[in-house]
């Protein structure tokens, strides 16, 4: 509802209400993103209050494919959802397995998040002071309309941060607003901002998940080798082993003998794999 209003307003070019629903929807995510956080980077899903968008399927422990799901997912990280849900998977897997790598964790979603979107809304700033012909807006800081409009907001405002991250040192998301933004709302609205801003934070944990979950495969798990096994034998690229197999089998079942013999089945397979293949590796 919140995100709908903010959204809505950003359209209409209205700072007004902006300036009062972005400080709200900075603070309230801030335990959503912390939820998302524990999730992507050590494959946790602590959600007491049970809002978060991944859900796990109590009667399902093991497959990849079904033991977690979306369900209810924010709009503004729809179309990273996914992501969010391949990442969180991925740290499952590895820490299931004991493989979890101990540079996977790095600085708070929220942090980064945060930093993000300065960064973001001042490279916006400068690109649209390069226009001379355009003159955009100027916002209020957020800080100072809460001041003047809501202390009790405000001294809400100044807590965020104050939960703990990866980080020693927790930087406060107050002082930053207390900056005025030239918001240049025509080109670039506030909510597309964000957005941008989010998408690059989950890509980053997403990129770091699923390489990380590869190398487990490929390293500790050998899956090169699996897939070179299928290669050579249940796609019959070393021809000659599937042809000694089948010819053994086919004259088996032309003399009328029974075939379906679990030990004369392993016996010609292995008579099969006595063949030299190498070249075929």
């Amino acid at each position: 509802v919140l995100w709908n209003h903010m959204d809505f307003y950003d359209m209409m070019h209205n700072s007004t209400y902006i300036n009062i629903l972005f400080p709200w929807f900075i603070t309230t995510s801030q335990p959503y993103l912390v939820i998302m956080d524990k999730w992507m980077t050590q494959g946790q899903l602590i959600d007491p209050s049970n809002e978060f968008c991944v859900k796990r399927n109590c009667e399902v422990s093991k497959s990849w494919k079904d033991a977690f799901h979306l369900d209810n997912v924010p709009l503004f990280i729809q179309d990273m959802s996914n992501k969010v849900l391949v990442s969180g998977k991925s740290c499952f897997f590895m820490e299931a397995v004991n493989k979890m790598p101990p540079d996977i964790k790095g600085p708070s979603l929220y942090n980064e998040f945060v930093d993000m979107f300065i960064n973001k809304k001042e490279e916006e700033n400068d690109e649209e002071d390069d226009k001379e012909e355009y003159i955009p807006p100027s916002m209020e800081s957020c800080s100072l309309v809460l001041t003047n409009t809501d202390p009790v907001l405000c001294y809400t405002l100044q807590q965020i941060g104050s939960e703990s991250s990866y980080h020693s040192n927790h930087r406060l998301f107050t002082p930053a607003l207390s900056t005025d933004f030239n918001v240049p709302q025509d080109n670039y609205p506030l909510t597309h901002t964000i957005r941008k801003s989010l998408q690059t934070c989950i890509q980053n944990r997403f990129i770091q998940a699923t390489t990380s979950l590869i190398n487990t495969l490929k390293v500790d798990f050998r899956l090169l080798d699996h897939f070179r096994q299928v290669r050579l034998f249940l796609l019959m690229e070393a021809g000659d082993i599937m042809h000694n197999f089948t010819s053994l089998l086919f004259n088996r079942m032309m003399s009328g003998e029974s075939w379906l013999e679990s030990s004369f089945l392993n016996s010609i397979l292995q008579e099969a794999l006595q063949y030299d293949y190498k070249h075929m590796e």
